[in-house]
């Protein structure tokens, strides 16, 4: 699951937006990838020592009984995260909707 998030976080900075820019260096989006991925989940220790996401990852497609909808233009490149911190009771989103530019 935990990779699955953080593969879902470097593919959407990645794939970039309406203007589909390519970039030849993918460091910058590792580190960014890194970044998103400790703002999105919480983590706790076990007895041994060893770290655990203790965050759910959901993926909200849709806003059933929305006054608009939740993506303005259907595309593959929406999306919205949402992360569940049972512990804290803290939920952190992600949200982007597609805007073609040409």
């Amino acid at each position: 699951e935990r990779r699955e998030l953080i593969f879902h976080i470097l593919s959407r900075l990645a794939i970039g937006g309406g203007l589909n820019q390519y970039e030849d260096h993918i460091e910058p989006y590792l580190t960014m990838t890194k970044s998103l991925y400790k703002d999105l989940v919480a983590v706790q220790k076990d007895g041994a020592g060893q770290l655990h996401v203790r965050s759910i990852a959901l993926q909200v497609l849709n806003a059933a009984g929305a006054v608009h909808p939740l993506f303005p233009t259907p595309s593959r490149h929406n999306f919205c995260y949402l992360t569940i911190d049972p512990l804290q009771r803290h939920v952190r989103y992600w949200y982007g909707a597609f805007f073609p530019m040409m």
